[in-house]
């Protein structure tokens, strides 16, 4: 099967910078999420999880570096696939360790089950997308294949919902938790952050009516190879977000004892101050007044004088 003609309209334009800084900048993101991530664990929380071992495997982005850029997409639908699942195993993983109820963590067990099936189930339909494999990247070799709009279009579309479900799973166990209002809408504004990745996918599902185009397939997958990077990203930022309650309150407390302990430096310094310099109370006062009145009688002796030569005169 004959390859379809490249658009040499395009040869004198590139989307190399268009590639690199939006897979940079988000990469940057969820890899400073991440740290982030595991410095709360390992120095606040001190434990670990299997949502922190998800995400682990989730932040390794798919690659956008080959030369052939058709057959990395067809690879970075497959890391895709891998990387959102697990970070929806991170985030259900992460609802059982913090949540009490009974019935919200055997809820996870289903989406946990469910979503490694599905998981499964949508690597196949991309792996095994054309016969022979080879023929979803390789245009020359004879091959038949699944429209890939259809596979693409069902897998990001369940993709979305099962986003949905997930983001609004623990929203009524926050509701009643024994806290704050305040404390309750910055638990669900932390949690709300993974509708980004619900943005993110509906942007992506909208690129790939160009990828399925196959016009040139060095430029029409580029929207949707780049969309699919940052949605990993973000989502593996969005996922780590929740889990940095503990670094936070310890920065907190910490810059609390760092101000309380200045206060006491400075508490300390005025206490040492008084202590040299005594306050002015009453007998101060007098000896000041003392020490005034023999500074007068001190400067007296030239009016004693003037007086002394005036008394003087009169005599005469």
């Amino acid at each position: 099967m004959d390859g379809p003609a490249p658009d040499h309209a395009l040869d004198g334009e590139s989307r190399v910078g268009s590639v690199i800084a939006l897979s940079a900048s988000t990469c940057a993101i969820a890899v400073f999420a991440v740290a982030l991530r595991f410095w709360s664990r390992a120095f606040f929380s001190k434990s670990f999880g299997m949502d922190d071992s998800c995400i682990l495997v989730a932040v390794g982005p798919p690659s956008l570096s080959h030369t052939e850029l058709n057959s990395v997409f067809y690879s970075s639908i497959v890391l895709y696939c891998v990387a959102l699942i697990t970070v929806r195993m991170s985030f259900l993983f992460f609802y059982r360790r913090i949540f009490p109820s009974p019935t919200l963590r055997k809820v996870c067990m289903w989406f946990i089950v469910g979503n490694g099936l599905w998981g499964t189930a949508s690597i196949c339909l991309n792996l095994f997308n054309c016969a022979p494999v080879q023929g979803f990247w390789d245009f020359t070799i004879p091959s038949k294949c699944v429209p890939p709009e259809v596979v693409w279009y069902f897998v990001s579309l369940t993709m979305v919902i099962t986003d949905f479900a997930i983001l609004i799973l623990p929203l009524p166990a926050i509701r009643k938790l024994n806290t704050s209002p305040g404390r309750k809408m910055v638990l669900i504004g932390c949690f709300s952050v993974g509708f980004l990745t619900c943005l993110l996918s509906l942007i992506r599902l909208s690129s790939l009516k160009t990828a399925a185009n196959k016009t040139d397939p060095n430029w029409d997958y580029v929207d949707a190879a780049m969309w699919s990077v940052a949605e990993c990203n973000v989502a593996v930022f969005c996922a780590c977000i929740p889990t940095l309650g503990p670094l936070v309150t310890g920065i907190k407390r910490y810059s609390l004892d760092s101000s309380q302990s200045r206060k006491l430096q400075q508490a300390a310094m005025e206490w040492a101050n008084r202590d040299l310099h005594p306050p002015r109370e009453l007998g101060a006062t007098d000896l000041e007044s003392t020490q005034r009145s023999h500074a007068t009688q001190a400067s007296e002796p030239l009016t004693i004088q003037s007086e002394t030569g005036r008394s003087e005169k009169e005599g005469r």
